[in-house]
């Protein structure tokens, strides 16, 4: 009779803890992030990698520039861009 009553209790207490943690964790609003990012390959005619080009992107809404300069493979970057529309 008593493993009875322990095991209701246990079971209580699971319970009580679920719900706790639904009704005390503190909320959490959905974020949206409106950023994008670009990125490709400079290439010369023969398809090899061109190292050190410069490249430049222009957010023609705000005609903000952007620029960077690809990698040892020809590889480019722009992170973090604003989404236009």
């Amino acid at each position: 009779m008593l493993g009875m009553y322990r095991a209701g209790a246990v079971c209580a207490l699971a319970i009580f803890g679920i719900v706790s943690i639904g009704v005390f964790a503190p909320p959490v609003a959905a974020q949206s992030v409106a950023i994008a990012q670009v990125s490709g390959r400079v290439l010369d005619p023969t398809g090899a990698p061109i190292a050190g080009a410069q490249v430049r992107i222009i957010e023609t809404g705000k005609q903000q520039r952007h620029k960077t300069v690809s990698d040892g493979e020809g590889r480019y970057t722009f992170p973090n861009l604003p989404i236009g529309s």
